[in-house]
């Protein structure tokens, strides 16, 4: 039986409105589209025409010139064309499903604004609000065996940690073997002891005060409140995806 796996913003209930205040076109383009978000597009706070274009074409826009440098940059290395080609066509794959997307939120969008009309919006732009967003859900219908797992784990030691240090030694490269070294042991402590893992399996907070000898209501919230606080600030926060990114250019 498929079972659902929550996202760390679902278990902790939180989704950032984007108004016409709060809108900015970098961070709009920059953010974690697996994240939730609702767009405010009639009322007080309503995002502009200009505004919801702007991040449309500006998507568009940049998935295009990441198209463009991955080119150049596999032209550069002088790939074969047919790699380039391949490259090419799993790039598409990997954005199709975004940009679909995208554009049916554009759709929807102008269909929602249609339908309202001008003069719908400037009567009762300071009685009510209008916002759009979309769901999505993820579910596991198999789940690995345990084989699967331990090997899974020794191929991603070997490849993305062992090769790359015994490279380095024997390149005499000492001081850069060192960095990652201790960068490898904590990226993976990070990974394989990680309690955004966890929450995800089990889609709740609840419980986990279970432990906790203080019998005080605000003691649990402020258990929970901890807890997210460190996942969503620590575990998968910006300065997080920062230094995976450092350690997968060491790589």
């Amino acid at each position: 039986e498929p079972k659902r796996q929550y996202s760390i913003d679902a278990i902790c209930d939180a989704t950032p409105y984007v108004t016409d205040s709060s809108w900015g076109l970098e961070s709009i383009f920059c953010r974690n589209r697996d994240t939730r978000s609702i767009a405010i597009i009639d009322g007080a706070s309503a995002l502009t025409k200009s505004q919801v274009m702007s991040s449309f074409y500006c998507f568009f826009f940049g998935i295009t010139i990441t198209l463009f440098a991955l080119i150049c940059l596999l032209a550069w290395f002088q790939a074969p064309i047919l790699f380039i080609i391949v490259a090419i066509f799993l790039y598409i794959l990997a954005v199709y499903r975004k940009s679909r997307s995208s554009y049916g939120m554009r759709e929807l969008y102008k269909q929602v604004i249609t339908r309202n009309d001008g003069k719908y919006r400037s009567v009762h732009r300071n009685r009510r609000s209008e916002a759009i967003y979309q769901v999505q859900e993820t579910f596991r219908v198999t789940e690995p065996t345990e084989f699967l797992c331990w090997a899974m784990l020794v191929i991603e030691t070997l490849f993305f940690f062992v090769l790359p240090v015994i490279a380095l030694l024997v390149a005499r490269n000492w001081r850069v073997a060192a960095l990652f070294i201790v960068m490898g042991i904590l990226t993976q402590f990070r990974k394989y002891l990680s309690a955004p893992a966890v929450l995800e399996e089990l889609g709740s907070l609840e419980g986990i005060e279970i432990n906790n000898d203080d019998v005080h209501p605000r003691s649990a919230w402020r258990e929970k409140h901890r807890l997210a606080d460190i996942v969503t600030n620590i575990s998968i926060g910006k300065r997080s995806q920062f230094w995976k990114g450092v350690f997968l250019v060491f790589i």
